[in-house]
């Protein structure tokens, strides 16, 4: 990704909306890592990185964080990870909040960019949903925890039997845990 002169609002408004999503749906995940990087190095110079192309970049992290952790091959602990997981999971709701609106475009040469746009962020909680619920049992958190994983659940962009599954696995652990 070649960026010419002060273009860098523009680079990441076009990663944010059609790259990133492109690249995820597609299982490219170090190429979001990579391309993220590069914008991250100007995030001084684009408005709300943290919030948007941050996500994206956060969450393909974790989501290879996870394979590791599942691997037995991270050194990091269920609670670091889960800590980071529920902030990014906060991030994630709100972008998806903030995107609500433009998913709703008639503009026809957008519909396409949009579909997947809304395609990966609902691919996105899904999966950030199950690195939450995995690192969640693994952490040995305290049952209020439980209750907080479930509500974090109910603001992403889940479809409904994943959701369903996730909360089983969650109330599984709950009562487990409890009894």
């Amino acid at each position: 990704m070649r960026i010419r002169g002060e273009e860098w609002e523009r680079a990441h408004s076009i990663f944010v909306s059609k790259a990133a999503p492109t690249m995820i749906l597609s299982g490219s995940n170090q190429h979001v890592i990579t391309f993220a990087k590069k914008l991250r190095k100007r995030e001084d110079m684009i408005r709300d990185w943290e919030n948007n192309g941050g996500v994206y970049l956060d969450y393909c992290v974790i989501v290879n964080k996870h394979k590791l952790f599942q691997e037995d091959n991270l050194e990091e602990n269920a609670y670091s990870l889960y800590n980071q997981a529920s902030a990014l999971v906060k991030r994630l709701s709100g972008l998806i909040q903030r995107r609500k609106f433009a998913f709703k475009s008639r503009l026809v040469s957008e519909k396409r960019f949009l579909f997947n746009e809304k395609v990966c962020l609902s691919e996105m909680s899904t999966k950030l949903g199950e690195c939450l619920v995995s690192f969640h049992r693994h952490s040995s958190q305290r049952i209020e925890a439980t209750f907080e994983v479930s509500r974090d659940l109910t603001k992403l962009l889940i479809p409904d039997d994943h959701r369903i599954r996730l909360m089983e696995h969650l109330s599984s652990q709950f009562v487990l845990t409890s009894a």
